[in-house]
């Protein structure tokens, strides 16, 4: 049963259709007394954007309202069957589109391995793009795809620690609110394996969105580590307040910020926690735990497989 947008409440129809062409009204929720789910008369553009900034609405209604059959009357206000036009499934919806997102990350950070390599992370002086850095060669094709083998090791190894921890996390608030006498959620609302995945697929399309703007942008790799220009430089004047450092003048230059890790790591984690918050619906505390054991099972991947996906 599709849910409400605003409520989570349940209804039984999201739109009612009328005999007349493109004629159709929006079922109102019986709890907020709000629309039960307005993104059906939303362009798939407004339903990318809002994903990307992380509307909790747009969520709802990829992830439950998603395929939900519509209420059509007749020319005499009586209700007639709907036709199964053949929506997708959350499976088939599941492994497109994360084959989809994994060749974008991958693309994204093999152009920036290679990008590296010809820069140079230790070199001062930028190194001129040539025309053999656009051909396409076999080697070029080789790495690009040791590059998606790797990514998708690791995305797999993120959505499995995901799943795990989040089963974790659900087993023990359901033991807590059987201790308290405290009704389960709605079925229509619990949370399944295919929509925790599909919800980590939708919140990464802002980290990969973002750092596909960098990876056309052509920014520089950092020359040291992420954050290491956070640590004191030198004190300040003893006038002043001689116990704080003083931060650096290029603290947010190309050369000591890592934006791509930034955005990777810290908006990516960010969009994932909030994207686990809205289908699992437990204390943000938890769905931190969760991204966090996720990290780590992907960190020790990662760490395995990048020697040989850069190699």
């Amino acid at each position: 049963m599709p849910i409400c947008t605003t409520c989570t409440h349940p209804v039984p129809h999201l739109y009612t259709l009328y005999p007349s062409k493109y004629n159709l009204r929006l079922e109102q929720c019986p709890k907020c007394s709000n629309f039960a789910d307005p993104y059906v008369e939303h362009d798939p553009l407004i339903v990318l954007l809002d994903l990307i900034l992380l509307k909790r609405g747009v969520y709802r209604h990829l992830l439950f309202n998603y395929g939900a059959r519509p209420r059509r009357l007749d020319r005499e206000g009586r209700e007639v069957p709907v036709e199964d036009h053949g929506a997708q499934s959350e499976w088939d919806i599941l492994w497109k589109l994360g084959l989809a997102l994994v060749a974008v990350d991958a693309f994204i950070r093999w152009s920036d391995v290679r990008r590296a390599r010809g820069i140079g992370l230790w070199d001062e002086e930028r190194k001129p793009y040539g025309v053999e850095d656009y051909v396409w060669t076999k080697e070029a094709a080789w790495s690009l795809g040791r590059m998606f083998a790797a990514c998708l090791v690791e995305t797999l190894a993120f959505h499995a620690g995901v799943v795990l921890a989040s089963w974790t996390v659900l087993s023990l608030v359901r033991v807590v609110q059987r201790s308290r006498s405290i009704a389960d959620t709605d079925k229509s609302t619990s949370p399944t394996m295919r929509r925790i995945s599909l919800s980590l697929l939708y919140s990464s399309l802002t980290k990969l969105f973002l750092l596909l703007l960098l990876s056309i942008w052509h920014t520089r790799p950092p020359a040291r580590p992420p954050f290491s220009s956070l640590l004191p430089s030198r004190p300040l004047s003893p006038a002043l307040l001689p116990w704080l450092p003083s931060l650096p003048a290029d603290l947010l230059s190309d050369r000591t910020l890592d934006r791509a890790w930034i955005i990777r790591h810290l908006l990516g984690g960010f969009s994932a926690g909030f994207g686990l918050r809205v289908v699992l619906d437990c204390h943000p505390v938890l769905t931190t735990g969760v991204v966090l054991c996720a990290w780590a099972l992907e960190g020790w991947v990662r760490s395995g497989l990048q020697q040989w996906s850069e190699g």
